[in-house]
């Protein structure tokens, strides 16, 4: 082989090999891989979109605020303030980039950026030390170093990652070591290379991500968590991303569910399976004046199967099985369900397409057990009932392969007309309408399409932030 052909070759090998080379990370830049795998909570947010579609710049709440942090300041540090909000690519942070937020234990978070142009952050960072609003830059290990709020919050930064970490309680101080670990680290060990990145990448929403280990973060539930998880599933197997976009009259939210534990997800799988599509049996026979209804494909047998390996669902169970066999009757249920309430939950009630009705057979026995625990169970017409006690009053009623429960006696449901939201609902495994009626909240649809997954949309009358009350001052 010539000369020229050897030194094309080696032109070929050095470009395959700078490729392989940028793209080692996959795409995922040095500043996300700065998040550490064992993060047990994640938050990425757009905050230049999130600006720019919650308007809140025009909010007479952040003029005040602007204004009153200006005012604390001099003159010179005021007129700076108003440049860097004009603009805050003076920075040299790259804000058209995901910001993420972390927190690494329950008293130790921290906050990565894109770096930009690492000159103007310089030239930013050592103006706040003048105004003596952080310590003073050090350099050590190819990085700068510096603090702000009297040392509460660690800095470091280089050509393309600011990190900042900060400590929320006295136990654990934040580590420089740690952060200079976490500046180097490779893609393979950070946050970047597990399945609850991967989850999040699957959001639509890009204003803000977040994903939490549920069990880990079990406060915010105030107990609920615990009390309603099926027994031998441990609260650190449970974990979810959610998403949030910003309408301009509304948001919209999506929430996965899922486990990183095989054996868990399985049984989240599982329990999932207790829905299948709506028919749109009930979706035209929505009672009129219903602030809320829900509809959703059931398989009885596998959601009384659930409700009983959940220690919370157990109680209500045993309760509800005094003198009537409940179990019996939701385990017969086999494909659409209504429930619904109308204003002020006057009347509530619930409707359902069975796959038999043999629990018919036992009425007349339960007539009589019932009564050792204080009920009354009377016949109201053919296969119509009203169950009554000192905290009870329900109507129940079976017509043909139809089960009804309500506060009120049972009437034939009849269409309503055309419901707007019929072809949404039709084929969701779930799907839920709320008019909050007062508020300035037109609606609230939440919308089931695939297991674990799950869509809110709120709409509100008028602009968000106007409707709530943040933004009175549109002009």
């Amino acid at each position: 082989m010539n000369k020229f052909g050897l030194h094309w070759i080696g032109v070929c090998a050095v470009i395959v090999l700078s490729v392989l080379s940028s793209c080692k990370n996959d795409g995922v830049e040095e500043y996300e891989i700065v998040v550490p795998k064992q993060a047990s909570a994640v938050l990425r947010t757009r905050l230049d979109k999130v600006l720019v579609d919650s308007d809140i710049t025009r909010s007479p709440l952040f003029k005040m605020a602007l204004d009153k942090a200006a005012n604390s300041l001099s003159s010179d540090a005021s007129e700076k303030l108003k440049q860097v909000m004009n603009d805050p690519s003076l920075m040299g942070i790259d804000f058209s980039e995901p910001v993420y937020a972390f927190v690494v234990s329950e008293e130790l978070c921290g906050v990565s950026m894109k770096v930009e142009d690492e000159s103007l952050l310089s030239e930013f960072v050592k103006y706040l030390n003048k105004q003596g609003l952080c310590g003073k830059v050090k350099e050590s290990n190819g990085y700068a170093w510096s603090s702000l709020l009297d040392n509460d919050i660690r800095m470091v930064y280089g050509d393309k990652v600011l990190l900042l970490m900060m400590s929320l309680g006295d136990r654990m101080k934040v580590d420089d070591k740690m952060m200079l670990a976490l500046m180097n680290q490779k893609a393979d060990d950070s946050f970047v290379s597990t399945p609850r990145f991967a989850k999040m990448q699957k959001l639509k929403a890009e204003d803000v991500q977040l994903y939490a280990n549920l069990g880990v973060h079990r406060k915010l539930f105030d107990g609920m968590l615990d009390e309603l998880l099926p027994k031998g599933v441990k609260p650190q197997d449970c974990e979810g991303v959610a998403s949030l976009d910003i309408r301009q009259e509304g948001l919209d939210v999506e929430l996965m569910y899922f486990s990183t534990n095989e054996k868990v997800q399985a049984q989240i799988d599982a329990d999932w399976g207790m829905l299948q599509p709506i028919k749109g049996d009930y979706i035209d026979k929505v009672p009129k004046g219903s602030r809320v209804w829900v509809s959703a494909g059931v398989k009885g047998g596998q959601l009384l199967d659930m409700l009983k390996r959940i220690p919370k669902a157990q109680d209500a169970l045993r309760m509800a099985n005094f003198g009537v066999d409940a179990e019996q009757m939701l385990r017969s249920i086999d494909g659409d369900v209504m429930l619904y309430g109308t204003d002020e939950m006057q009347s509530l009630g619930m409707v359902a397409q069975l796959g038999n009705s043999d629990f018919m057979n036992q009425v007349d026995s339960w007539m009589e057990s019932i009564k050792q625990y204080g009920y009354t169970l009377t016949m109201e017409g053919d296969g119509q009932y009203q169950l009554k006690g000192d905290d009870v009053d329900l109507h129940w009623a079976v017509d043909e392969h139809q089960l009804y429960v309500g506060k009120e006696p049972y009437q034939p449901f009849m269409s309503q007309g055309t419901n707007r939201f019929e072809q949404e609902a039709k084929g969701a495994l779930l799907f839920v309408f709320v008019d909050p009626a007062k508020m300035p909240i037109e609606n609230v649809i939440v919308k089931c399409t695939e297991p674990g997954e799950v869509t809110i949309s709120v709409s509100t009358k008028g602009a968000l932030l106007k409707s709530l009350g943040l933004l009175n001052l549109m002009e």
